[in-house]
């Protein structure tokens, strides 16, 4: 669901605070609306103050992304993958947690990212 942010920060001699504003998981980008003498930050309907004079422009957009689906096996699974060339085997196991992890050098130097061979092994089994 779309949010807005508002953070406001004060100054010693200023006559008000100055308000910035974020929209936060929005698949829309920030708009602004008035409707029935009032105006709204869209799609939030964040409700704007008649003292606040805000453009599209200044609105920053977060927008929303989809959490990658988790996938749990059993620990006593095993997949054997090719290597890119097909000249070598990465073994694929699942450790105690049911988190996939396999034995090619990119899995060993990054840790918590998933090697394109259990990237592949997700999909097939998501698949099924």
């Amino acid at each position: 669901m779309a949010k807005v942010v508002v953070s406001e920060w004060f100054q010693y001699g200023m006559d008000k605070p100055e308000r910035t504003y974020t929209l936060i998981d929005s698949i829309y980008p920030p708009g602004i609306m008035e409707l029935n003498g009032k105006r709204y930050i869209m799609p939030s309907w964040y409700e704007l103050g008649p003292d606040e004079d805000v453009k599209r422009e200044d609105i920053k957009h977060i927008p929303w992304e989809p959490k990658e689906k988790e996938v749990k096996v059993s620990s006593d699974k095993e997949y054997k993958v090719l290597s890119s060339k097909g000249d070598k085997e990465y073994i694929i196991k699942a450790d105690a947690t049911g988190s996939l992890k396999c034995s090619c050098p990119s899995a060993m130097y990054r840790p918590h990212t998933d090697c394109k061979h259990v990237k592949e092994i997700k999909l097939e089994i998501m698949g099924n």
